[in-house]
């Protein structure tokens, strides 16, 4: 991916999914094919936004580890505007204004997930529960670091197994409710 080769803080929102179009995005059109057989519009939008939404979590949970190395993902005007300096992404807690922005776009990559969960019908039955168990592990890093917002910029959000095989029941048991009221429709 030659803007990880040359990479540069994007400069606005627009960018940055952009960029989250261009690493993940792309991955799951790419994928799209062993996810449905049935690829219209509608369905690669929802695909993207799968691919895409991941990749938001990706950047929300590495902000502190990523600026150590030298990357800032998060868009530069977007930061000047709220009055967030790019050094508060090295401190041990995030500033207020830092602490607001991150929950901010956290809540709308949980919004972008609840969103492909209302849509799983885009995509084929045996594709129903890897998705939207993506989804359930995904939105749990993304609410973890809700939770712990003081220390998202020193402390990687990481599932453990045993939510991992939680995450799986639950998984499960949205895809038989899914499917079951497809049916009854």
């Amino acid at each position: 991916q030659q803007q990880d080769v040359s990479f540069a803080q994007p400069r606005t929102r627009k960018d940055l999914l952009e960029y989250c179009y261009l690493v993940a995005g792309t991955v799951g059109l790419m994928i799209l094919p062993l996810l449905s057989q049935s690829i219209t519009p509608a369905v690669r939008q929802t695909a993207i936004d799968l691919g895409g939404g991941r990749q938001l979590t990706n950047i929300l949970r590495d902000l502190g580890a990523d600026y150590q190395t030298g990357r800032i993902y998060l868009p530069a005007d977007e930061l000047e505007r709220r009055g967030i300096p790019a050094s508060d992404l090295g401190q041990p807690q995030p500033s207020p204004a830092l602490r607001s922005y991150w929950l901010e776009l956290a809540d709308e990559t949980l919004a972008r997930y609840d969103s492909i969960k209302r849509h799983l019908d885009h995509f084929d039955p045996e594709a129903r529960l890897p998705i939207t168990l993506a989804l359930l592990y995904y939105s749990h890093i993304t609410l973890l670091g809700i939770k712990q917002a003081d220390h998202v910029l020193q402390q990687r959000m990481v599932v453990s197994n045993t939510k991992k095989l939680w995450l799986l029941v639950q998984a499960r048991a949205t895809v038989w409710r899914f499917n079951h009221r497809l049916e009854d429709q």
